[in-house]
C-alpha cells in the first residue's frame, strides 16, 4: 500500500464508521419525532406530556364509537408499556406497519392518520 492509498483509505473508514453510527441511531430518532409528533398533535408537552394524553384518553375512550378511533384511544391510555413500545403501538396503528418496516410512505401514511384522528380527540 503507498502512502497515497493509506492517507485515502483512512477518511473512508471514518465516514464509513460515522455512516454506521448514524443508522444506527435512526430508529430512536424516528420514534422520538414520532413521540413528539404524537405531543404536538394532541397539544402537550414537557415530562407529563403522556399522562395528561392518558388521562384525556380515558375521559374520552367511552364516548369513541368509530372503531378506528376506539383503538387510537385506546393506545394513547395505555400506562402499562415504557415509552418504546407504546409509541411503536400508536404508530403501527396507524401506519398499518411496524415502523421498524417503514418506508417514507408509511411514515406519510402515520401523519395523515394522525390528522385525521387529532380533530377526533379532545384537547384544549
Amino acid at each position: 500500500m503507498t502512502a497515497a492509498s493509506a492517507d485515502s483509505v483512512s477518511p473512508f473508514f471514518a465516514m464509513l464508521r460515522s455512516s454506521f453510527a448514524e443508522l444506527q441511531r435512526a430508529y430512536d430518532d424516528l420514534l422520538s419525532d414520532l413521540q413528539g409528533v404524537v405531543f404536538r398533535a394532541m397539544n402537550v408537552s414537557g415530562s407529563k406530556a403522556r399522562e395528561i394524553i392518558r388521562f384525556r384518553a380515558g375521559v374520552a375512550v367511552d364516548h369513541a364509537v368509530d372503531s378506528g378511533l376506539r383503538a387510537f384511544v385506546h393506545h394513547l391510555s395505555d400506562d402499562q408499556l415504557p415509552d418504546v413500545p407504546w409509541i411503536e403501538a400508536i404508530a403501527t396503528l396507524l401506519a398499518g406497519r411496524q415502523p421498524r418496516t417503514w418506508t417514507d410512505v408509511d411514515r406519510t401514511r402515520f401523519d395523515v392518520a394522525l390528522a385525521e384522528a387529532q380533530p377526533k380527540f379532545p384537547t384544549p
